[in-house]
């Protein structure tokens, strides 16, 4: 047997010479001129032990075309080589369509034909499995198929016609993604290829030659005594993948050379521009060209199969190793850390959430590696990190990028530390010392102009400083910091005392505000007559001589001043009379209220009605179901609604609004002594008093008007009740220590109530008669004081600039002082002649104008304090008194000698006289009509 026919049987191979001439005078010469023809070989038949054994029984079948198309891609043949194999026991041989398995089947399948057995087990392999046929594809789908030639086999039925077969699993994927920019392929898509390819027995013709191609193959030589040739192909991209890095093919090419002394090239094919009619369809493949003596290349061949064979493939995902699979920088610091530590594999990046390494088993002595290498490596000396930020401040994305800038231009980026960006987050992955230290950065920058809140205290002065005065200054602070995120608002530091800015700004901001609100201020009083009537009705005026330099605060006093009036000069009969009888009317009038000092507040016992009293608050003894119907009653049905609610729960104390009543509230309190001890009576009204006081504090009450509980239906003694209820007023007004107007209100009927009132009152106190009306008039020496409610305005200017408030203050006063004249009358003669109830009215004339006069007797001068118009209807009316002070005098003149009476009964001579003054009216009259009759009218007297 030859060697050529040796070589056939062994390797299962058809060796074809092509002779281009014979030289029949040196048949040495033409043996050496055979060329060899490239044979495709399955790389699987390459093992010992799985060529076929002739002397064995053999099975053959034929395959359907689509099934052939399979069993044609190399990873598809060896997934069925071992479901054979493993199903039945023993190997199979497979050429284009025909497989033949060598061996016997197991013993529970000898009652069936051995090829039926072997069509079934094929029938049930070929069922993970789905074909279709599209017709007309393009360019860039026909790109497509190539570029996923390791799991999808294919084959050009004609034109650009493909039939296409992957696992069934895979298929609806592929067809996506080879239509991904076209969603018609339905059209082009058939159900199975049996309807545009005829099964008949030279149905495998139709597979053209490149379904061979993508198998692994090799050529083997014609055997000459001087050299041989073998191709050995590389198709599938994994095996591709190690040709990608840079030492390997020179150490595979050293490798061969050294250990079987062959000749090693390397042809790469890019059939992208192939037109090549057998080669169209493959992917870009590696040719590895061996030359060399036939036993030789024989055991190269074998080897290159284990070699390739033994790649083996390690997956890391998203979900078991974090985010850097879809970081394509990262593959690249990956692989250059493989060729740092001369490790034979590669890294691919299959999609956005898978990488590949591909490396060769151990077992190969040349060029295998330990998987853990590959996982220590990476699990050690990478670390991913993850950044978040959501600043949006202009200082902070400069410094950022400014970063980002710095990682890229680095000399190592991509080979020790790569950055990738989405959205608002970065991932860094390279050495773990290096991440760390630019992760550090990171948070560094973070950290800066991170927003944080910075407590700060401003009164409430200040605020309203920065409110109304430095609004601009604060809003231009506001702009400074914007871009850097910062919120300096008045709102967020009115009601929450802080700012927010990143923590390296807080002491400059704070400087700033506290420079804005470093504030002075002074107070002072105006009491110019009529001012207070611009304060209450023309504030703009003062608002605008204080604006954007001064905040303005203000406050209406009354103060009760006395003013003296002078003692008349003259005084009559009829004046003495007329002004015992006005006395008399005003202490009648006045004589039961009086009013007396403690502290800053007032205590005031008066005849009256509760209802009626415009009080801040007035007290109801919610025990007295008389008093609490009488003041619901005329409160109206809102406070009649509360009190049920308060009486429905018992919530006494309690209040309620004031409803119709001048009053602003009622205070519902309690009081009922256990027994008419005065002890358990003093302690009940202690009660009821401090009660009182605390619920009229809470809701903002200054002034109170309390009932004198117990002298009623009660029948308590009017002695205790008056000593105990003052007593405990004088002892919460002490407590307190505010200004407040307390009153005491008596009915009419309870004189002796009032009495013994006035009683403790004066042994409190002494009563101050400057504001006591009961002595409105006390006469000291020779003059008598009236009490006037003067307003006092009290003005405090707050600002940060000293210059600014005294500025201010003086064109304030100056305005008041326009509001205000002051007029001077001289030579005034005509009111020496005033009777003392003149005076008395003119004053009070004038201070009910808000004028304050100065008659002076002595100088006879009037001087007349207020505004414009006030002052002015004070002179009209000085010159109408003494007008009507001269008709007076005339008619007292003439009733001196002249006394008119009146006849009671008619007819009976009984006569009353008239009064003095009317006595004067009269013969005035008289005068005046028969003044013609005078002398005879005269004499009939």
């Amino acid at each position: 047997m030859s060697t050529v026919e040796q070589i056939q049987i062994k390797f299962q191979v058809t060796i074809n010479p092509i002779i281009d001439s014979v030289d029949e005078a040196n048949d040495t010469e033409s043996i050496s001129s055979i060329q060899t023809v490239p044979i495709h070989i399955d790389t699987c038949l390459n093992t010992p032990g799985r060529f076929h054994d002739r002397s064995r029984q053999t099975t053959t079948i034929k395959l359907r075309p689509e099934w052939a198309l399979i069993v044609s891609h190399p990873k598809f043949k060896l997934e069925y080589k071992d479901f054979i194999h493993n199903e039945c026991g023993s190997e199979i041989d497979i050429h284009d369509d025909e497989v033949i398995y060598n061996g016997s089947f197991p013993r529970h399948v000898h009652d069936m034909k051995t090829n039926v057995i072997l069509q079934d087990k094929t029938n049930e392999f070929m069922r993970n499995f789905a074909w279709r046929t599209f017709f007309k594809l393009e360019p860039r789908n026909i790109e497509i198929l190539r570029m996923n030639s390791a799991t999808v086999a294919f084959t050009r039925v004609q034109d650009n016609d493909y039939m296409v077969a992957t696992k069934l699993h895979d298929i609806s994927g592929f067809i996506r993604k080879l239509f991904a920019k076209n969603n018609q392929y339905s059209q082009f898509e058939q159900s199975h290829l049996k309807m545009n390819i005829p099964s008949n027995n030279n149905s495998s013709s139709s597979l053209p030659t490149k379904s061979k191609i993508i198998e692994k193959s090799y050529n083997t030589p014609v055997i000459s005594s001087i050299t041989s040739t073998s191709m050995y192909t590389i198709n599938t991209p994994e095996q591709i993948s190690m040709f990608s890095i840079d030492t390997f093919e020179d150490r595979l090419r050293e490798y061969l050379q050294e250990t079987f002394n062959v000749q090693v090239t390397f042809e790469r094919t890019n059939n992208n521009n192939n037109n090549n009619e057998k080669t169209k369809g493959l992917t870009n493949c590696i040719f590895i060209k061996l030359i060399g003596q036939k036993d030789d290349i024989e055991n190269a061949t074998k080897d290159l199969c284990n070699l390739f064979l033994s790649i083996k493939t390690k997956i890391f995902n998203d979900k078991t190793n974090s985010n850097w699979t879809k970081i394509e920088e990262a593959i690249e610091i990956i692989q250059y850390h493989f060729k740092l530590n001369n490790l034979i594999c590669t890294c691919q990046q299959i999609s956005s959430t898978i990488v590949y390494i591909h490396y060769f088993n151990i077992t190969n002595p040349q060029f295998g590696i330990d998987e853990q290498k590959i996982e220590d490596l990476i699990q050690e000396q990478f670390r991913l990190v993850t950044i978040n930020n959501n600043q949006q401040s202009s200082k902070f994305t400069k410094d950022w990028i400014d970063l980002e800038n710095i990682i890229h231009q680095r000399d190592d980026y991509k080979k020790n530390i790569c950055l990738y960006k989405e959205l608002n987050t970065i991932y860094l992955f390279g050495l773990t010392e290096l991440v760390k230290e630019f992760y550090q950065k990171f948070q560094q920058i973070i950290n800066k102009y991170n927003l944080q809140s910075c407590k700060i205290t401003l009164s409430e002065r200040q605020l309203k400083y920065l409110t109304h005065v430095a609004k601009a200054d604060l809003i231009k602070l506001e702009k400074q910091y914007k871009s850097d995120g910062c919120d300096i608002s008045l709102n967020r530091l009115r009601y929450n005392c802080e700012f927010i800015a990143p923590p390296d700004m807080h002491s400059k901001i704070k400087d700033s505000l506290e420079i804005l609100t470093q504030i002075h201020e002074t107070s002072f009083e105006i009491d110019e007559p009529g001012f207070e009537t611009l304060v209450s009705q023309g504030l703009e005026r003062l608002l605008t001589i204080v604006k954007s330099k001064c905040f303005l605060e203000k406050t209406i006093e009354t103060r009760r001043i006395h003013i003296s009036i002078p003692k008349a000069r003259i005084a009559n009969f009829n004046d003495e009379i007329q002004q015992t009888q006005d006395t008399s009317t005003t202490a009648k009038a006045l004589s039961n209220m009086t009013s007396v000092n403690i502290g800053h507040s007032t205590v005031t016992i008066l005849i009256g009605d509760l209802t009626t009293q415009a009080v801040d608050a007035i007290v109801a003894c919610s025990s007295s179901q008389y008093l609490c119907k009488t003041i619901i009653s005329q409160a109206g049905i809102q406070v009649q609604n509360e009190y049920n609610l308060l009486k429905a729960s018992d919530q006494f104390p309690d209040t309620t609004s004031g409803g119709t009543l001048p009053c602003k509230k009622i205070l519902f309190i309690p009081w009922s002594p256990n027994s008419r001890d005065p002890t358990d009576v003093k302690s009940s009204l202690s009660t009821f008093i401090s009660t009182a006081f605390t619920l009229a504090i809470s809701v903002g009450s200054k002034s109170i008007a309390f009932p004198a509980v117990g002298c009623g239906k009660f029948h308590f003694d009017p002695s205790i009740i008056a000593k105990y209820m003052l007593h405990e007023t004088r002892k919460q007004l002490t407590k307190y220590k505010i200004k407040m107007n307390i009153s005491f209100i008596l009915l009419p009927i309870q004189q002796n109530v009032y009495d013994e009132f006035i009683k403790y009152l004066n042994q409190m106190q002494t009563v101050d008669l400057m504001v006591s009306y009961k002595n409105l008039m006390k006469k000291q020496d020779d003059q008598s004081t009236i009490a006037y409610d003067k307003k006092i305005i009290k003005i405090t200017l707050i600002s940060t600039n000293d210059n600014y408030l005294m500025k201010c203050k003086q064109e304030i006063i100056d305005l008041a002082r326009i509001f205000s004249i002051k007029s001077k009358l001289t030579n005034k003669h005509d009111m020496l002649d005033w009777s003392q109830n003149t005076i008395n009215k003119y004053y009070e004339y004038c201070l009910k104008q808000g004028v304050i006069p100065t008659l002076d007797f002595e100088n006879v001068t009037i001087e007349l304090i207020g505004t414009k118009d006030t002052v002015h209807e004070a002179e009209k009316y000085f010159y109408e008194l003494t007008s009507e002070t001269f008709k007076e005098a005339r008619i007292h003149a003439v009733a001196r000698n002249v006394i008119w009476s009146v006849e009671l009964i008619p007819n009976s001579d009984q006569w009353e006289q008239y009064s003095f003054k009317l006595n004067g009216i009269i013969e005035d009259a008289f005068l005046k009509e028969y003044h013609h009759e005078l002398p005879e009218v005269i004499l009939a007297i």
